[in-house]
């Protein structure tokens, strides 16, 4: 897994360093963040387990890195499959 840092950049959006990967939505609750990932991938609903699953390493670091800025735990993960329109939970 890829070690990341974030930060708050511009719009309040977080961005994670190294490569300089962005978090598509980092929602900020009260007690907790919970991030969102946009995946347009066009893949019928039968895929979305398996496509989640590849992108889990992905989220975790996202997780990871956010929870390392302190204050408040990642509360849940989410990708939005934006063309199939479809919306899976990974972790939380």
């Amino acid at each position: 897994m890829r070690s990341l840092r974030c930060k708050i950049g511009r719009r309040n959006a977080p961005v994670c360093l190294k490569r300089r990967y962005t978090i598509s939505r980092g929602l900020t609750l009260a007690d907790a963040w919970v991030i969102l990932d946009h995946k347009s991938n066009p893949q019928p609903k039968a895929e979305w387990p398996r496509l989640a699953a590849k992108y889990s390493g992905q989220l975790a670091a996202y997780a990871d890195a956010l929870a390392s800025l302190g204050g408040k735990p990642v509360r849940e993960t989410l990708i939005h499959f934006s063309i199939s329109g479809g919306l899976v939970r990974v972790s939380g």
